[in-house]
């Protein structure tokens, strides 16, 4: 159905005759005039320059006298019983939805520059229920969305054919289902141009609040959640104050429940936030299934009784200066005296506080629209720093109280501003005309003032009527510094608070840390109709969320810190290499500063998204041709503390082990390291403590840790992947270090370690075994050593290059790290030989979607009689973007030892990369491995669980000796294979899945011609 008319345009004041066209997010702004308006009016009224009369309209006397606005008039309109209107700015254009003196919703539209209004009506008539706002929004596109006039009524929606024209519009209809008792129409803004139509199916006592969202490119409306966002199971309904976005960035919603269409049945003032109108929390944090119901005690405020006083319509939440949400209400006291309250979130509870010492009852039991005997607006904060709160009662008049930052209690009362009364005061001669709330545009800077009658119970008056209203926009003098729209735009006055600069001018400035929100999403996102399922919530009640201190703990930065953009990728970073975590996003949302000469604070908001750490059962993997089974009890993140804590039993080739193991990378918040492993094994033991504080930053002074560790086992030695001879193995070894470093300078860190450590091996023949010809001596090590590492800082990062649609932190400097030592009798070894390590890697980017990463390992022991145990070993790993966003992956490595201990050998098989073949299958003292592969990333997530990629490879690879006496030259060995990858999204660990069939080139007759591998991997 289109709707549409001629385009007229006439002068501002004149009654066009032409059908007027309605509502707005005025609703958003009617939420926020009863927020913030009235209060923040009445301190900065003072400050703001002088005020232009505009044009009489019809029905006017007089003009207002204040000398704070400009003033321009729209319109007559309705006056004979107050319904709600709205108001919407863009950058260009400006529009007021209204209801016309005929009570005809219409629509006026003028350009910025312009005195001019252009109007339009639509086929919609009021009648006399004050309920019957008109709720407006332009969508980033420039279309105008209009709904209103509904109590309990079918959808009532309008949307403008042509962007940024009103002269024709159509009904499309939403989603079509649950629109038949509509009310409370509100169209709010998210982030990134999201808007929302949120609205109340039902009646009062029996009604559910829906919540849709608009596709700019199909213009097509659907459901935002699953089912409701509160609904009162068909016996209440909710009456809701928001969600408004308030400094911090959040959205929050204040409600109160209703069992009847009597306001004194009202009851239990409620409370819950959300970052993006999906996932919504209680104050402390935790998640909240959706639909909210009455019996989710943990939303609760204030658990006010039906008949104890609670206010439907004097209810909202303001903010203290440390940002903390303030929601304003009133209730009976104990002596049934209507009292107004501010409760503010302790940390563990909501604490109400009485603000007012009155002696009225407010009678709520009549039906239909009450009139407004006391009105109570949420606290906000003056440019010095004050608290204060506006209040308007039937007997005690109006003033401001100004509260006490700790306590909320009043310790001033102070009268409206005379500028704000003489805007208050009606201008009509007609008897009881009032002014109405003052409704702001999504911008803040414009309200629309206008006159009317108080409701009549939703009853028709007798004539006479008052004569039509004059409609008017007033703005704030343009001297005035202008509030935010963006995302944690202050409500508070006396604060600049504009979009967030870069971090360049930030960090130039001196920028401070101001608020730092933690927001831990849970491991199924409950808002997302998709997994919004019976076993996906069952998933997320069983299991306790990671505290919001376990992930304060890990972050570099705290409040009052200056800001350092490097400080918030780092800790990113260290949220990332977490096993509990799948995710994390740390980002600055809102920037204030109190004066020019003020660097500012920057809010911060650190999002993480839980995965499913409790897991158990048996497990089966398999590679060179090998079975490898587990059965598991373990939780990586206990009681959401971030320890892990677990008990296992696995068999492998080599042995079956029985494990206890606890870890803690952050203990008690100190970012010291504690990891205790105990193993029982079919071949021995081996327990192992650490204790540590590790150089965890790119910043950190100091570190030190102890290792201690002894084992028994039972060591193999192989030949064509058979075991051709065991031997027995004790480990001791106690590890002792102290590390310094100035921090990070000039982009590279540089660490020093003083260290000693202590390491014997004893070998033993066992039992039964034919001797060895090489049997390995027993040796003793106990060496001081110092320690040198070079980090150089050039982190990026990456997706879909070892990990499936995961952010992958990537370190493209050079990192070198080098040891040296000396054992000596003399503490305690049995042997003088000194001991040198050095580790390097580096990378770079090859154009466009190329990436090199390179990395080398050297090491040995020296003595006089030559090296011992000297090893060599390289690699380099070149990555490729083909097919959009698939990858060509190419990794070369090289090896090359002499005189190795006799327990070790260098190996090549299915377990090290040559996957057509049986693991441990040649060995050397040289070794090449050539992997190439073709890789495949899904986007999609199948079943919620996992995502899913594939590759097919080429494998070729060599082990050989390079003098004579060692196993017979197989020469180089190849495959070819493909595979499918399965990467976990909802469990703990970083592993991805392998499904491979692999087939050797030249397998002869010694082994399988298909080889089938199931492996777990930290790589694709």
């Amino acid at each position: 159905m289109l709707i549409g008319n001629r385009k007229s345009t006439h002068n501002a004041g004149v009654d066009s005759g032409s059908p007027k066209v309605g509502s707005t997010r005025a609703s958003f702004f009617l939420e926020r005039s009863k927020f913030v308006g009235i209060a923040v009016l009445s301190i900065m009224l003072l400050l703001i320059p002088a005020f232009s009369e505009g044009a009489a309209g019809s029905g006017s006397t007089r003009g207002i006298r204040s000398a704070g606005f400009e003033s321009l008039d729209v319109a007559p309109a309705w006056a004979g019983h107050p319904v709600g209107f709205a108001i919407e700015t863009t950058e260009r254009w400006q529009y007021v939805a209204f209801y016309d003196p005929e009570r005809r919703m219409t629509v006026a539209q003028r350009s910025l520059d312009s005195s001019n209004w252009t109007f339009q009506r639509l086929p919609s008539v009021v009648g006399w229920d004050s309920h019957n706002h008109i709720a407006m929004a332009v969508d980033t596109a420039g279309f105008v969305h209009i709904s209103g006039n509904m109590h309990g009524d079918p959808l009532v929606y309008f949307r403008s054919i042509a962007a940024h024209d009103i002269s024709a519009f159509q009904q499309p209809g939403m989603v079509g289902r649950l629109e038949k008792q509509v009310s409370y129409p509100r169209f709010l803004h998210g982030d990134d141009g999201q808007l929302f139509f949120q609205y109340r199916d039902g009646k009062s006592g029996d009604g559910a609040q829906l919540l849709n969202l608009y596709d700019i490119d199909s213009k097509r409306w659907r459901s935002h959640l699953a089912g409701p966002l509160l609904d009162g199971g068909g016996k209440e309904s909710a009456y809701p104050v928001g969600p408004s976005k308030g400094p911090d960035g959040r959205f929050h919603l204040v409600w109160m429940w209703r069992d009847t269409p009597s306001g004194a049945t009202n009851h239990d003032l409620s409370y819950a936030r959300s970052r993006d109108l999906l996932h919504w929390e209680t104050a402390s944090g935790e998640s909240l299934e959706l639909p909210i119901r009455p019996d989710d005690r943990e939303a609760l405020v204030d658990p006010v009784g039906a008949g104890e006083g609670l206010a439907g319509i004097a209810f909202g939440v303001g903010w203290d200066a440390r940002k903390r949400p303030i929601v304003t209400y009133s209730k009976y006291d104990d002596a049934g005296i209507s009292q107004a309250y501010n409760a503010r979130w302790s940390g563990r509870e909501w604490e109400p506080i009485r603000s007012s010492d009155w002696s009225y009852r407010w009678d709520l039991s009549k039906t239909g629209t009450l009139r407004e005997e006391i009105v109570v607006r949420p606290p906000t904060v003056t440019e010095d720093g004050e608290l204060v709160q506006e209040f308007r009662h039937i007997e005690e008049g109006a003033g401001v109280w100004v509260l006490d930052q700790d306590t909320l209690t009043p310790v001033e009362v102070r009268p409206l501003p005379d500028d704000l009364l003489t805007l208050k005061e009606p201008e009509s001669p007609f008897p009881g005309m009032e002014v109405r709330e003052l409704v702001f545009d999504r911008r803040g800077e414009y309200f629309l003032r206008w006159e009317t009658l108080p409701s009549h119970r939703d009853r028709k008056r007798k004539r006479p009527y008052p004569e039509p209203s004059r409609l008017r926009v007033l703005r704030r003098a343009p001297t005035e510094p202008e509030p935010s729209s963006g995302p944690g735009a202050s409500e508070s006055a006396g604060v600049d608070e504009v979009a967030v600069p870069d971090s360049v001018f930030l960090e130039a400035n001196g920028a401070r840390i101001g608020v730092i929100s933690i927001e831990v999403g849970n491991v199924f996102d409950e808002g997302d109709p998709t997994e919004n399922r019976r076993l996906f919530r069952l998933v997320n009640r069983f299991r306790r969320k990671t505290g919001e201190n376990v992930i304060r703990d890990e972050l570099l930065f705290k409040s009052g810190d200056p800001y350092c953009l490097r400080l918030l990728e780092e800790s990113e970073r260290l949220l990332r290499s977490q096993g509990y975590l799948y995710e994390a996003e740390i980002r600055a949302i809102a920037y204030r500063r109190q004066s020019e000469d003020d660097g500012g604070e920057v809010d911060v908001v650190v999002r993480t998204r839980d995965v499913w750490t409790l897991t158990g059962g048996a497990s089966l993997s398999r590679s060179g041709g090998e079975n490898n089974t587990r059965f598991h009890l373990e939780d990586t993140n206990f009681l959401g503390t971030g320890t892990e804590l677990g008990v296992s039993r696995e068999s492998d080739v080599d042995r079956t082990r029985t494990e206890f193991h606890f870890r803690d990378f952050n203990l008690f918040g100190t970012r010291g390291q504690m990891e205790i492993s105990l193993q029982e094994n079919s071949d021995g033991h081996r327990r192992l403590l650490k204790l540590r504080r590790p150089f965890f930053a790119l910043d950190t002074k100091r570190s030190k840790g102890v290792t201690l560790l002894t084992e028994e086992r039972i060591d193999p030695l192989f030949e064509r992947g058979k075991t051709v001879s065991e031997f027995g193995h004790r480990i001791e070894q106690l590890t002792l270090d102290w590390g310094f470093s100035r921090g990070l300078q000039n982009g590279v860190a540089r660490r020093w370690t003083l260290g000693f450590t202590f390491l014997r091996d004893r070998f033993s023949l066992l039992e039964g075994r034919a001797p060895i010809a090489d049997f390995p001596p027993d040796r003793t090590l106990s060496y001081p050593w110092l320690g040198f590492d070079w980090v150089e800082d050039r982190f990026i990062e990456a997706t879909d290059l070892d990990k499936i649609a995961r952010v992958e932190d990537l370190n493209l400097g050079t990192v070198i790290s080098a040891r040296a030592g000396w054992s000596s009798p003399r503490f305690g070894a049995d042997r003088d030989e000194a001991l040198v390590g050095v580790q390097a890697s580096t990378g770079l980017t090859l154009g466009k979607g190329g990436l090199l990463l390179v990395d080398s390992n050297a090491g040995t022991r020296w003595s006089g009689d030559g090296f011992a145990n000297a090893a060599l070993s390289g690699s380099a790993r070149l990555y490729r973007r083909n097919f959009g966003r698939h990858l060509f992956f190419a990794e070369l490595q090289a090896a090359a030892v002499e005189n190795l201990d006799p327990e070790q050998q260098l190996l090549i098989g299915g377990d090290s990369g040559l996957r057509g073949y049986p693991l441990r299958f040649q060995s050397g003292d040289r070794r090449l491995l050539l992997t190439l592969e073709q890789r495949f990333y899904s986007k999609r997530e199948l079943f919620k669980l996992a995502t899913l990629g594939a590759a097919v490879f080429f494998d070729a690879g060599r082990a050989w000796f390079t003098a004579a006496g060692g196993q017979d030259d197989l020469g180089v060995l190849m495959d070819v294979g493909f595979g499918l990858r399965l990467s976990p999204t909802r469990s703990s660990g970083k592993t991805v899945f392998h499904l491979d069939v692999a087939f050797p080139l030249d397998a002869g007759g010694s082994i399988d011609s298909v080889q089938y591998l199931v492996t777990t991997k930290e790589s694709l």
